[in-house]
């Protein structure tokens, strides 16, 4: 029996879109779902019949529209079905059809007696290309189909559509399989075109399902008039109308399946199959369609009650095809005696008057397109919006915009909630009319973000959920620090995870299931440097500790000891000998308890040299838009790492007081410090961002959120209080505040209110404590541009360089000396007896690899007059060669013109 299963792991697909008429989505997630990931984007879509669709809602769902895409769709008569069973599978080199009369579910996957067709597309086979160009015309059909499909499905179908017709190129149209839909004609009238009837003596039906009047079995009859009909169905008594038989008593016989192979059939008849017989050749028909009026008889784009069903139809010699029914075992029935009973339950009489389009959850919003109740919605009914997650239900009052078509948007601020992008949401809404019923819809709400995210950063973020959810005993502690290294490493992921490193998260966040073009944002592979290995190396030991902190947490809980996994890397030293290792009953060997701490340790440790060297790299890379992500996401991702790190340490009851191999402080300044304005210091990765129009149009994009505002502002406040409160005098400190007032737009303390103290609240209990809010909050108050050094000294020069460009005795001189007076009196009558006399007065210092020289007689400074230069005294450095002040700013560097023109701005709001 083919293994539905299987075929989908073999082909290790990275996207896939999947048709069935119903599913189960707990089986589909816990089974087959990972197999569709593990390579690639990993991009996953589901359309499903509407009424299923429904059904899905209640089921036990943890990954609906947040790692694949579920979409019901609607046909216009009320009593049609969406029925393919298809399984579109594709990877760079190789596009896969299953075509099958399966559901996605355990008894299609697992159970019934189903048949499954394979095609196949690459540039080595080409044999199935004509019913590959006809599946593509399908997805084509679908978007004509069903006008209430939501954008993102639309252009999934239409790009599928697209890269199927562009594989096949030019073919043939009179070789191979052909693929055969129902959506714009019958399907028995496309067969009758192909297959002509005079020309046919046979056919053998299996079909587990038929209409009341046997109506489409009479009109094969009809259609095929000189054919035998051999009818083989289920052992339900009630499927099948007999009595309307008679009349074709001669030329049909109806039997039950009785067992399969050797083995008494148990498993429910599924199939449809059909095979026609005439001289010399014979046709197969396999895949959804049952022998139904709705399947065989009705175009779903009709009025009429019509299924959407898939089916191949493949052609071979005579016999070929009639050996596959060798192994059925079937006993002979009077038909004449067999009835048909109607499951009412299965009938649908009526469309919902209210449809939810679409739904998303993006920036901290949902919003849903719903569709059929703009009347209502213009004469002042009540909406009401209930989200739920993870067991929690909240009523929303959305905003409403009522467009000129038949769609209206409703959206609601869930910011204040918390929303996580890793578990799945349901929305439902209802519209309570001034009088009449109330309507209501519920949907699945699709989360863009997650849906994005490749086969590299669920790894990522899988692993670190992981190993937070067994060290921490709070769920929200361990989603902070869970979310912050995650989304560094997910952002990271984006570009390491792909060939062309688009920037799928800088500029177009707002686009996430776009795919940037090649020429958009690209960081090439040596620009990229160690990143990938770096960030391979985090990966894997994140889920080496996330299954090793399993095995070892269970036994610390009284569970019986496990093999550690043979993956663990560790020292010689720590591992068990075969004299002092424990066995097991079957022999094997354990390791002692006293051992698995030690174990655990140096997977720790393996974990942050890996996170270290990522982090390294990753500021070692260009300032470019790609970066941008990944670069402002690390200062989250550096410090909520401190706290699992000492968080596991407390767990494993290792000894405390362990430091990171790393400074938080030195990563805090590579990314925020102002300092490289002056000679000797050195600038933030992101405030050399913010001087690349581009970089700087990418970080403002990101942070425009508020949420991610406040995140960056709380962990950039919890490193800095590390060690206890931040000291006015904290000259790292205040730098590196002073870069996050550049970057963000506003001085820290003066942007803390009530979300961004939820936010330290929430950085505070991930600590458990040892990081107080209050520290937090006294740290980025004590931020006050008057009272850092470095941009005194800025402001100091910045007047000497423009009094120096000013003309003698005009209002602009006045006006910069009394100025430059009042700030620095020494430097100003330094600077002002100097403008007086006629030689050169002001000279720059330049950085070369010999030391610090004067920009005008190019003499190396002596030591301790450039060590003078790296000072913020408010006395000038006279050059020891020629009388001029030497500016101790690098006011050649464009950053350096980004950082005055910042401070220039500043300066008056801050009088």
């Amino acid at each position: 029996m083919v293994k539905l299963e299987e075929l989908i792991e073999s082909a290790k697909a990275e996207s896939s879109l999947l048709m069935s008429y119903c599913a189960s989505l707990p089986f589909f997630e816990q089974n087959i779902l990972d197999h569709l990931q593990r390579a690639g984007a990993g991009r996953v879509t589901i359309l499903l019949d509407e009424e299923d669709y429904h059904a899905s809602l209640s089921d036990f769902v943890t990954s609906a529209g947040i790692r694949y895409r579920i979409q019901p769709i609607r046909l216009a008569h009320p009593n049609a079905n969406f029925h393919p069973k298809l399984y579109f599978l594709v990877t760079p080199t190789t596009a896969r059809l299953l075509v099958a009369s399966a559901n996605l579910t355990p008894s299609g996957f697992r159970s019934n007696l189903e048949v499954v067709d394979q095609l196949s597309l690459s540039d080595a086979e080409r044999s199935d290309a004509r019913a590959f160009a006809q599946y593509g015309e399908m997805l084509r059909s679908i978007v004509k189909l069903d006008s209430q499909l939501p954008p993102a499905v639309v252009q999934i179908l239409e790009k599928s559509a697209a890269d199927i017709l562009k594989r096949v190129g030019d073919v043939g149209n009179d070789r191979g399989p052909q693929f055969l839909h129902s959506i714009d004609k019958p399907l028995l009238s496309q067969l009758a075109a192909i297959v002509k009837p005079p020309t046919i003596d046979e056919i053998a039906v299996i079909s587990p399902f038929f209409d009341g009047k046997s109506a489409a079995i009479l009109e094969l009859a009809k259609m095929y008039p000189n054919a035998k009909i051999r009818i083989i169905k289920g052992k339900s008594p009630d499927s099948l109308n007999g009595e309307a038989l008679i009349a074709l008593a001669r030329r049909i016989t109806v039997e039950e399946v009785v067992s399969f192979g050797d083995e008494r059939l148990e498993r429910k008849l599924h199939a449809k199959m059909l095979i026609l017989s005439g001289k010399g050749h014979e046709w197969l028909v396999s895949g959804s369609a049952n022998l139904t009026r709705p399947a065989w008889l009705e175009a779903a784009a009709s009025r009429h009650c019509g299924n959407v069903e898939a089916v191949i139809l493949r052609e071979a010699e005579k016999g070929t095809f009639r050996k596959l029914l060798e192994s059925v075992k079937t006993q002979r029935v009077d038909h004449s005696q067999l009835q048909f009973v109607s499951d009412l339950t299965d009938l649908r009489f009526a469309k919902n008057e209210l449809v939810i389009v679409d739904a998303q959850l993006d920036s901290h919003q949902i919003t849903a397109v719903v569709e059929g109740c703009n009347d209502l919605l213009r004469n002042g009914s009540t909406v009401r919006m209930f989200v739920e997650q993870g067991g929690r239900r909240t009523e929303y009052r959305p905003t409403l915009r009522i467009d000129g078509t038949e769609q209206s948007a409703l959206r609601a601020d869930v910011s204040k909630r918390q929303m996580k992008i890793d578990l799945p949401v349901l929305l439902t809404v209802e519209i309570v009319p001034k009088q009449g019923e109330v309507l209501a819809a519920r949907v699945w709400v699709s989360v863009p973000l997650a849906l994005a995210f490749n086969s590299v950063q669920r790894s990522v973020r899988s692993s670190m959920r992981d190993v937070c959810r067994r060290v921490f005993i709070q769920e929200d502690a361990a989603s902070v620090v869970a979310e912050a290294i995650g989304r560094f490493l997910a952002d990271l992921g984006d570009v390491v995870g792909s060939e062309s490193h688009s920037a799928a998260t800088t500029a177009k966040r707002e686009e996430p299931d776009k795919i940037l073009s090649v020429d958009d944002f690209i960081v090439s592979e040596r620009a990229l440097g160690g990143v990938h290995a770096s960030a391979a190396r985090v990966v894997q030991a994140l889920s080496g500790l996330a299954a090793f902190l399993q095995k070892l947490l269970l036994v610390g809980e009284g569970v019986e000891d496990e093999l550690t996994p043979a993956d663990v890397n560790v020292d010689a030293e720590s591992e068990a000998t075969s004299e002092d290792a424990d066995h097991d009953e079957a022999g094997q060997a354990r390791q002692p308890l006293a051992r698995l701490p030690k174990k655990a340790e140096a997977l720790l440790e393996e974990l942050t040299f890996a996170f270290q060297s990522t982090v390294i790299d990753a500021l070692e890379q260009p300032v470019s838009p790609v970066a941008v992500p990944y670069v402002l996401n690390i200062p989250d991702a550096t410090v909520a790492f401190v706290l699992l790190h000492e968080r596991v340490r407390q767990r494993l009851q290792l000894i405390s007081g362990h430091e990171v191999a790393y400074s938080i402080r030195e990563v805090l300044q590579n990314i925020l410090s102002i300092d490289g304005a002056l000679i000797g210091g050195r600038y933030g990765w992101l405030i050399r961002a913010m001087a690349s129009d581009e970089s700087c149009f990418a970080v403002k994009d990101l942070l425009a959120d508020s949420i991610r505002l406040n995140q960056l502002r709380a962990f950039v406040g919890a490193g800095l209080a590390l060690d206890g409160p931040i000291r006015e005098d904290d000259t790292v400190a205040q730098a590196v505040l002073a870069g996050l007032h550049l970057v963000t737009g506003a001085p820290p303390g003066a942007a803390i209110d009530d979300e961004l103290r939820a936010q330290l609240d929430r950085v505070s209990r991930a600590s458990v404590g040892a990081i107080k809010v209050l520290d937090m909050e006294r740290g980025l108050r004590s931020y006050n541009p008057w009272s850092l050094d470095l941009l005194r000294t800025i402001r100091r020069w910045s007047l000497v360089i423009k009094l120096d460009a000013a003309k003698r005795n005009s209002e602009e001189e006045k006006v910069l000396s009394d100025r430059l007076l009042e700030s620095a009196p020494q430097l100003c009558d330094q600077y002002m007896r100097l403008r007086a006399g006629n030689s050169s007065r002001l000279a720059r210092a330049v950085e070369t690899e010999a030391g610090i020289s004067c920009s005008v007689c190019h003499m190396v400074l002596p030591a301790n007059v450039a060590s003078q230069l790296r000072s913020t005294s408010e006395v000038g450095v006279m050059c020891p060669f020629r009388p001029h002040l030497i500016v101790p700013l690098r006011i050649e560097d464009a950053t350096t013109g980004v950082v005055l023109s910042w401070f220039e701005g500043v300066e008056p709001l801050l009088k």
